[in-house]
């Protein structure tokens, strides 16, 4: 909180500034006619971070070492108005490198800048899935769900029918609604849940499951003898009932593919 600026060089070289916590200034470090200085590892949140007309290092190699925001390397220094990604998790900015402060840093700049985190918080639970309860077997349905992430990142929805999976389906919006249709080939309950993943891999929990009824459709007498006798010879083979029910998955995931 000075006047003007928190830390202040002039004419000076062969100094290294480390570890200080500059806020709340008009510039949060100011080089003048200055060269040959070092300084990484500070916490700046100022109205201009920098300002430099000479030849200094704004950041040292990536080593390991616990750096001024609780992350493992050190690099550079944190910007609060850094607006770049960490694109591989080390909690160093990857991309609009390196840092000048709006051009106020005249000649290189920061090519580690520290971000505020290095955790890419998994997606949260999707919403319970909506769409009809019962209805009759060998029709299709559609569902429906949405999920956000907390780190705004795209996701990417697995869908469990009870019988079977979907592929992987996305990207969507963080928020987005996701819609699927599917058909199931026997009667019986099931329950439909869905979970997402980010772009990243991360991965939600399940959602609370949506409980399905799918009565058997009315038959004639022949039809009806015809199923009695498929089910007893199911319930014989359960292996081959398992390969129908991956089949029909199959099936249903492609179908919902090339429909959308």
């Amino acid at each position: 909180s000075n006047s003007n600026a928190g830390i202040n060089l002039r004419s000076s070289s062969g100094n290294t500034l480390v570890s200080n916590t500059v806020l709340n200034n008009v510039y949060g470090i100011y080089l003048s006619s200055s060269k040959n200085n070092l300084i990484y590892n500070n916490y700046l949140q100022n109205t201009n971070n920098a300002w430099d007309d000479g030849n200094n290092r704004w950041n040292t190699s990536k080593t390991y070492g616990t750096n001024i925001v609780g992350n493992p390397y050190l690099g550079g220094n944190y910007w609060h108005d850094y607006d770049g990604k960490d694109t591989d998790g080390d909690a160093l900015g990857d991309t609009l490198t390196p840092y000048t402060c709006s051009g106020n840093i005249i000649n290189g700049g920061d090519y580690h800048p520290l971000t505020k985190t290095n955790i890419n918080s998994p997606p949260n639970k999707p919403v319970r899935p909506s769409g009809p309860t019962n209805g009759k077997k060998g029709r299709y349905y559609e569902y429906s769900s949405l999920a956000t992430d907390p780190d705004g990142d795209q996701l990417y929805y697995l869908w469990n029918w009870g019988d079977g999976l979907s592929d992987w389906l996305g990207p969507y919006d963080s928020g987005e609604l996701c819609r699927m249709s599917y058909s199931w080939a026997f009667k019986g309950d099931y329950e439909v849940k869905v979970k997402v993943k980010d772009v990243y891999g991360e991965e939600s929990e399940w959602s609370d499951p949506l409980p399905i009824s799918m009565p058997k459709n009315k038959q004639s007498s022949s039809d009806s003898l015809f199923l009695q006798l498929l089910e007893r010879f199911l319930e014989r083979f359960p292996l081959l009932e398992r390969i129908i029910h991956f089949m029909q998955s199959l099936f249903n995931s492609v179908l919902s593919r090339l429909c959308d």
